[in-house]
């Protein structure tokens, strides 16, 4: 789980769960002493029906300790198909390129 030294420190991760042909994905941050700033979450699908390219971003504010999903996409994908994400949080003008953790079958 990728974090960036900075003052507040930042943990933020993409969290992944799979059913069927259906893909959450939520973008979770973590400031243990709070922060703010803003979200960028881009998901690039491929598949045997097609591409798509979905964006989701904005800003966020978190209070000491706290963790939240400041973006969650939900996506079709059928089977053979292939997702790219990125996604960052930006703050105090440092860019923070997030992790990426998966969960299947929920």
């Amino acid at each position: 789980m990728p974090s960036l030294t900075v003052d507040p420190p930042v943990l933020c991760r993409v969290v992944e769960s799979r059913s069927a042909e259906t893909t959450r994905l939520a973008l979770r941050v973590e400031a243990p002493r709070g922060t703010a700033g803003r979200y960028s979450l881009v998901v690039r699908k491929s598949d045997p029906a097609g591409t798509a390219t979905m964006q989701q971003g904005g800003g966020f504010d978190l209070a000491p300790g706290e963790t939240r999903d400041v973006g969650n996409l939900t996506v079709s994908v059928l089977p053979n198909g292939q997702l790219r994400i990125d996604a960052s949080v930006l703050i105090d003008g440092r860019k923070i390129n997030c992790g990426h953790n998966s969960i299947y079958d929920l």
